[in-house]
């Protein structure tokens, strides 16, 4: 079995909540981490989150994609709530605590894009009997996502947050150039939406100086990321 490396660093202890923020860099994702993880780690103490990240898969070797699913639930054992982030993620404001948004009936925290579906490259998840099955529900249904037709060019794009949209009521409809809208399901009914600030896709629009969060997600050249996230970049070309 390959070796699980894991960066784990607890905060001071004053805080009521037990919360944790976490990411992960597998393969070349790596060099990313060394650039962004420093960041989140800045806003972790700010805000009295604990940290974790992991470098090698422990379930899906062959689907990397998906070890952020098995981080989420193997920190559910240990924590109220998880604060979790892609590794290509830009820290730009860190006086905003995330935690003020916390509702007693909510259990996840998450941003609409602009094109109308949910991004899951940053959420804040209560931990519950209704997250652990949400998530343990992402795990159980890739291989029906992966059959599906109408998410035949989006599988290989999108992994697991593939599934996650899926459980979260996004419809995909492939004859209308995959046209989505969110239909009724019983995992949307307990969210919130995050104001765009908390994870600004900069593939879709130019970040701004008050945005917490700067994504470099999608298409954008792997280099470029990383040129993006050391330079502190409002947009990536």
């Amino acid at each position: 079995m390959d070796k699980i490396l894991i960066s784990f660093n607890k905060c001071c202890g004053c805080d009521k909540m037990n919360k944790v923020l976490c990411t992960f860099g597998i393969g070349e994702h790596e060099r990313l981490l060394e650039h962004s993880f420093p960041l989140m780690q800045k806003y972790a103490k700010k805000h009295n989150f604990d940290t974790y990240t992991r470098t090698t898969t422990t379930k899906f070797k062959d689907e990397p994609h998906f070890e952020k699913i098995q981080i989420i639930l193997d920190l559910m054992n240990d924590y109220d709530y998880i604060f979790y982030l892609d590794v290509d993620i830009l820290f730009n404001n860190f006086d905003k605590n995330i935690m003020d948004f916390v509702k007693d009936n909510v259990w996840l925290y998450i941003v609409q894009e602009p094109l109308g579906y949910y991004n899951s490259g940053v959420m804040l998840i209560k931990t519950c009997k209704e997250s652990r099955l949400f998530f343990e529900e992402v795990i159980n249904i890739k291989e029906k996502v992966y059959e599906d037709p109408n998410w035949e060019n989006l599988r290989n794009i999108w992994y697991d947050q593939a599934c996650i949209l899926k459980l979260l009521g996004v419809v995909v409809i492939k004859k209308e150039n995959y046209k989505t809208y969110i239909s009724e399901s019983p995992y949307n009914k307990n969210l919130f939406i995050l104001p765009n600030e908390w994870n600004r896709i900069v593939a879709y629009e130019n970040a701004k100086k008050e945005d917490i969060i700067i994504h470099y997600a999608g298409a954008i050249p792997f280099n470029t990321k990383i040129e993006c996230i050391k330079n502190k970049r409002y947009h990536w070309k």
